[in-house]
């Protein structure tokens, strides 16, 4: 009985507290009871119950994961379907080809007749290769191969699930005259559109002055000796030195210093530097040490001249080089520097050869220089400290045809279209190869829809259990709920009242 409070104490209202706590836990009862039906979650917050709110966020992630892969499905399939309607175009102009190449191989036809089917047949080709062009999604170039080179084939991986490695790949094989005639005599190859000028030298590497000297140079009847020219001793008679003067100009090559030309006719030496040093030679520095047969000396040189005086190359002259777009590119040719492929449409593009050497100094990469445009001139200037020597700046150009082929039927006669036939033979079968890789893809997505379509469900029910109020039963919850508040606050009600039932001993 103490726990309800002994009615003769009033200074602490036992039974007032434990109705009022019971009242307190109704209502927080109550109030999460009302949340739970205005929101239509069980769980509200972390602490209505942590271990359930960390499973459903899980859950939750997951379902958004499915849903998305879901959505990638779909998009897979549209790009597909862009590359199975290109396919069915290419097939239907094959199959075109091929009624076309079979009439022109009969002899009923004459040589006339058989070059106007050839030109039909060369325009189909173009048609194809147009196709391809055409076959694009999301700026995708579906059936020019990687980086639209024309062969090869384009890599596609398909995010079709909620981890990293549910994927799906598929490879478009590129789609071209080249590709699907490949050995055949039919293909042809033009060349480029676009062209570029020859590198021209704006300013060489350090513009140093190398020296030239000139001097008489004679032997005479030696049968020993040395001849040293600006420190380096040159030995007659012996092995890669000199036995006559045309000798001695291979040897002063060879050692590298400097490019020496004699003249056989005066007896005249010339000598440059290969590398301007600052530093001018004269006669004191070339000494003529040679005997005969008797020992006497025999040779000498006389009348040296400063042709040009040596200047050092000066730190401060960068080397700049350009080259001219003389002929703009057509979409696909290739402009190529020094082993590296630019493609026109993919790596840079333009209407105007001004607009396409802006474009090409934009993407251009040459180790040591700094790469900018002028009008259509593409500039190279060498960045940091000149070092004298100018590259070999190796340029060619591909024409776009020459990428994807064209066809020449024009001297073809019966003979020459039944061997065609065959290479349309071939060419048919390289598309449904392409026809089936495509439908094998479309397949697994199809069955990678039904399986996230399930996915998604189960764990969205998983997360419902889990999250989700039962409606039926928090309605009869708060029912319940709202009676007990009434009777906890009667309750307290008359406990609030008891206490004055002692006012009666005081009478």
């Amino acid at each position: 009985m103490s726990s309800f409070g002994d009615l003769n104490r009033i200074n602490t209202n036992i039974q007032s507290l434990n109705s009022r706590l019971s009242l307190n836990r109704i209502n927080r009862s109550l109030a999460q009871n009302m949340m739970r039906l205005s929101t239509g979650l069980r769980i509200n917050r972390a602490e209505d119950n942590p271990a359930g709110y960390s499973i459903a966020t899980k859950l939750r992630s997951r379902v958004a994961g499915l849903t998305q892969a879901l959505a990638n499905t779909g998009d897979a399939k549209s790009l597909l379907s862009v590359a199975e309607s290109s396919f069915d175009q290419v097939m239907d102009r094959l199959i075109e080809m091929k009624a076309l190449a079979t009439r022109a191989s009969s002899d009923t036809l004459g040589n006339t007749e058989r070059g106007f089917i050839g030109q039909q047949i060369a325009a189909i080709g173009k048609d194809i290769n147009d196709i391809a062009n055409q076959a694009i999604y999301q700026d995708f170039q579906l059936l020019n191969g990687e980086g639209g080179s024309f062969s090869g084939g384009l890599s596609l991986t398909f995010q079709v699930g909620e981890r990293a490695t549910s994927t799906l790949r598929t490879d478009l094989e590129a789609v071209n005259m080249n590709q699907l005639f490949a050995g055949s005599s039919s293909l042809v190859t033009p060349d480029a559109v676009g062209q570029v000028s020859a590198v021209s030298t704006e300013n060489p590497s350090g513009t140093g002055t190398p020296g030239i000297y000139s001097f008489d140079l004679s032997i005479g009847d030696v049968t020993s000796g040395t001849i040293e020219i600006a420190g380096t001793t040159y030995t007659f008679g012996v092995f890669n030195d000199f036995n006559n003067l045309f000798a001695l100009e291979d040897a002063i090559n060879a050692e590298g210093t400097y490019t020496a030309n004699y003249n056989n006719t005066n007896g005249r030496f010339t000598l440059t530097e290969n590398t301007p040093s600052g530093t001018d030679i004269s006669i004191t520095d070339i000494s003529v040490n040679l005997t005969d047969g008797s020992g006497n000396a025999t040779g000498g040189v006389s009348n040296f001249n400063i042709d040009q005086e040596s200047v050092e190359v000066s730190s401060a002259d960068a080397g700049i080089y350009s080259v001219d777009i003389a002929t703009p590119f057509k979409e696909g040719e290739t402009f190529s520097l020094n082993g590296s492929n630019y493609v026109m449409g993919t790596d840079f593009l333009g209407a105007t050869a001004a607009e396409q050497a802006e474009s090409l100094a934009e993407v251009i990469s040459l180790a040591g220089h700094t790469v900018t445009s002028d009008g259509n001139s593409i500039i190279f200037t060498e960045s940091g400290t000149p070092d004298g020597s100018d590259p070999n700046i190796d340029i060619t150009t591909t024409g776009f045809e020459s990428g994807q082929g064209r066809m020449d039927l024009s001297s073809f006669d019966s003979d020459s279209y039944r061997n065609f036939i065959a290479d349309i033979d071939r060419a048919i079968s390289g598309m449904a190869r392409r026809v089936n890789t495509i439908g094998i893809a479309q397949n697994s997505l199809s069955v990678r829809e039904v399986t996230l379509s399930r996915s998604i469900s189960a764990n969205s029910a998983a997360r419902s259990r889990i999250m989700d109020a039962n409606f039926a039963r928090e309605q009869s919850e708060f029912i319940r709920l709202q009676i007990l508040q009434q009777t906890a606050i009667s309750a307290l009600a008359q406990a609030n009242f008891a206490p004055q039932l002692v006012l009666g001993f005081l009478r």
